[in-house]
């Protein structure tokens, strides 16, 4: 897997994006931005709010904003289109659904199987997630003006189908939230410091053996996995726009040798740093 700290970029006047993505792979990362996943082939398991599920053919998943989530490719890999945008596109500032919580985060055709009405929905969002897609892709003339209405339109109807009122939810408290999403920025703010499970559970205000129960159920990887996925991000980053050593490259990212260096990046990228480097 691969670490997301979120740097995006949108056109000032359309804040989404709108692909095609094959054999997704990224550890657990949050945004305020508002996220759709409509699976075209394969599949992969998907991790949202500490709930994982396997999201095949015809699947659809939906991050509301600040919702912790994650990929993992499955063996066949897996073509689909992503959509990202922000939470103003859906009218809501601070955040959407505002004042409501989704019901589940990952809807597969099985789910469907006696509900008409979330057939019904399933087939029109993974048509709208297309629509603006193809909208985003083509630019053809107001294509921003047809995007936002699609948009508008796909909202409404997660939030009609989807979604209960906050207080109702009985999922994952905001608070508890809070604290992993706390506890994610700190490790990529401070990766390249020699920290501990210790240092990044304070940071959540919570005791270590909590904290590292609760944030492997979140992000579906332990303490260390994550962080030393993080130090490998940024190391294949500095190896690909610089010629400096391989040790001090190692050094920076916050390992304590080239030994584990090279370990962890081989055990995630599949090649050595130096192979890596080409």
């Amino acid at each position: 897997m691969r670490a997301f700290p979120e740097k995006r970029r949108y056109d000032d006047e359309l804040p989404l994006q709108a692909f095609t993505s094959k054999d997704l792979d990224f550890m657990a990362h949050w945004h305020r931005d508002v996220e759709f996943l409509s699976v075209l082939s394969g599949g992969l398991s998907v991790g949202v709010n500490r709930r994982e599920r396997f999201a095949g053919p015809g699947s659809l998943v939906i991050c509301a904003s600040a919702d912790i989530h994650y990929y993992a490719k499955g063996e066949g890999g897996s073509e689909s289109l992503l959509l990202i945008f922000a939470p103003e596109l859906a009218l809501s500032a601070a955040g959407w659904p505002n004042r409501r919580r989704l019901t589940s985060s990952v809807l597969v055709p099985e789910d469907c199987e006696g509900s008409p009405e979330r057939g019904r929905f399933l087939s029109r969002a993974r048509s709208l997630v297309k629509e603006i897609t193809e909208e985003a892709t083509e630019r053809r003339l107001s294509y921003r003006t047809v995007i936002k209405g699609l948009v508008l339109e796909l909202c409404g109807l997660v939030e009609r189908t989807m979604t209960v009122p906050e207080e109702e939810s009985g999922g994952v408290s905001m608070v508890g939230l809070g604290r992993m999403q706390r506890a994610i920025d700190y490790i990529h703010a401070n990766a390249a410091y020699p920290i501990s499970l210790a240092d990044a559970a304070k940071s959540a205000s919570l005791s270590p053996t909590y904290f590292s129960r609760a944030f492997s159920q979140t992000v579906g990887t332990g303490f260390s996995t994550y962080l030393n996925a993080v130090r490998v991000e940024k190391a294949q980053v500095l190896l690909a726009m610089s010629d400096r050593p391989v040790t001090d490259i190692a050094f920076e990212c916050g390992f304590e040798s080239v030994r584990t260096f090279n370990r962890e990046f081989r055990k995630l990228r599949g090649v050595t740093p130096r192979e890596a480097r080409g």
